[in-house]
Order: structure tokens, then C-alpha cells, then sequence
């Protein structure tokens, strides 16, 4: 959670480590003030509207102490409650029967019309600038013993989208219903999980991916194989049916086809019957 004060005071800053504050083609001569720990930052700087404010990000997760603890170390009076919100995080964990990439081509085809997707080695980020659904691998970013456990992050990015969510200031969060916020948010950043079946959105936008590494890589099918696809289609019938449907030359589409029935029988006994297993395995996660 981020959260910005105005109203504070600091009995020294011998604490923080100091920047002065710069501003393209301006220097206004004041200093700002910083602090971070695991979990756990301040900043005192101008802020957009060139007033000085203190705002803190907190991590229960990581953080030592209690919020309030951390701040009275540093020599920080405020009123808690009445920060304003500019950012507020929700997570779950859960261990998943399959590697996270499998679930990476569902959570493509489930985001909305408006939000965009990014991946990056055990992650993927779905959203826009207001709001973002975040999946990754726990067990690798955390080094845990126990394997495949994923976490997903409801993140309300901006102070705008936490005001929609009936969270102006810290004070609104007493009596909230996070599981509430936290299924909201898959219903804004992931609308049509619930909708998908095991074909035809699935195969379609599946279709769609493979073209594209037809066209821009030199392994597409193996690529696309690694990206979990396999899993996610729910096995060899139903990635026949996507290079079939693709647009790519007919002599790869053939040679492509004829590469996956050799592979059958090494693989499809160990993949789930239909896509909407893995499908089930993410609604989970809104489940109360």
C-alpha cells in the first residue's frame, strides 16, 4: 500500500538519505529525503502540485514491524488514518497443479478489451494504468522449498481506482471486505475467465499467438510448445485444431501437424482432458 501525507513531522533526519529535488529544465534548491528497508520506504519530496508531503509504501508481508512502529523509529509523527491511498495491493497464494507458465495463455485470453499483457520469466502483468492483475511464481521469487506456488496480485494503481473501490484513506479500509476488492479486481482485469470454455476463445486466440511466432521466430512451434500452450489447449487434438486455424504457409502447417502426431504419444496422457481445468484452477483463487 502507498499512501501520501501532508500533514507530519520529523524530529531529525539523521535517518534519511537526502537527493536534491530536480525537476526538468528546474532546480528548486529543496532537499528531499528518503528511507528503505525491506518492505518498507519513505520518501519527502515536492509533490506534482510542488507541495511537500511525506508518502510511505508498506509491505506486511516483508516490513520488521507494524506500520506505525516503523515510522515512530524513524522519528515520523502522523495520523495513520488519514493518509490518502494512492496505492493498494492484494494477493493470495495457491499451489497449483502445473507449472505457472502453463496458465499464462488463459490469463492472455481472459483480460480485457482495454488492458494490455507483459511477460517476463516466471510473471505475467495484465491491466492498464489504473489497475493490474500480476501472476507469478512465489516459490521461485521467494525461494521456497515447496514448488509451483503461485501468487496473484490484485493491484489498484492509482489513487482514482482506489476512491472506485471505496478506499480514499486509510480509514476506509477498517470494515472493508478485501475478498471483496480482491474478486473486483478480477472482474475488471480478467472479465472473461469465467467465460472461457476448452475451444473456442481458448483455440482462437491461440491461433492468433502462433501466427505471430510464425512471423517473427525461427523455432515457432517449439516457442509456442514452451510457452505452455499444450496445457492450456487441454492436449493434441485441440492444438491440431489451432494450426489448423492459424494463417501460416500450408507446407508448415502440414509439417507442424505431422511434428505434433509424432509427439502424441510421448505427451498428451499427461495433460488434463480440457482447458477449463486449468481455467477452474485460476477462478479458485476469487473463490471466498
Amino acid at each position: 500500500m502507498v499512501v501520501k501525507y501532508y500533514d507530519y513531522s520529523i524530529k531529525d533526519y539523521s535517518n534519511f538519505g537526502e537527493n536534491s529535488n530536480r525537476r526538468p529544465k528546474q532546480d528548486t534548491g529543496i532537499i528531499s529525503h528518503y528511507y528503505n528497508s525491506e518492505g518498507f520506504s519513505v520518501d519527502v519530496k515536492l509533490d506534482r502540485q510542488g507541495v511537500m508531503a511525506l508518502t510511505t509504501a508498506f509491505n506486511p508481508s516483508k516490513a520488521s514491524k507494524d506500520h506505525d512502529k516503523l515510522l515512530l523509529d524513524l522519528g515520523v509523527k502522523l495520523n495513520y488514518s488519514e493518509g490518502k491511498i494512492l496505492r493498494f495491493d492484494i494477493c493470495r497464494d495457491k499451489k497449483l497443479d502445473y507449472n505457472i507458465s502453463r496458465y499464462f495463455p488463459l490469463i492472455n485470453s481472459s483480460m480485457g478489451g482495454r488492458s494490455k499483457a507483459v511477460e517476463y520469466d516466471s510473471t505475467i502483468r495484465v491491466g492498464n494504468k489504473q489497475g493490474q492483475i500480476c501472476f507469478y511464481d512465489k516459490s521461485i521469487e521467494s525461494k521456497l522449498s515447496m514448488p509451483n506456488i503461485g501468487r496473484l496480485e490484485v493491484r489498484y494503481m492509482k489513487p482514482s481506482s482506489c476512491t472506485k473501490q471505496g478506499l480514499s484513506i486509510v480509514s476506509d479500509l477498517n470494515g472493508a471486505d478485501l475478498m471483496q476488492l480482491y474478486a473486483k479486481g478480477g472482474d475488471l482485469y480478467l472479465p472473461n475467465l469465467n467465460k472461457l470454455d476448452s475451444s473456442n476463445e481458448i483455440i482462437s486466440n491461440a491461433a492468433t499467438d502462433l501466427e505471430s511466432l510464425y512471423g517473427t521466430d525461427p523455432r515457432p512451434l517449439d516457442t509456442f510448445l514452451a510457452l505452455g500452450y499444450l496445457r492450456s489447449l487441454g492436449g493434441i487434438d485441440a492444438l491440431i485444431e489451432v494450426i489448423d486455424m492459424a494463417n501460416i504457409p500450408k507446407q508448415k502447417k502440414y509439417n507442424a501437424k505431422k511434428r505434433v502426431r509424432e509427439l502424441s504419444k510421448k505427451i498428451a496422457s499427461h495433460f488434463p482432458e480440457k482447458a477449463h481445468y486449468l481455467r477452474d484452477e485460476l477462478l479458485e483463487y476469487f473463490a471466498a
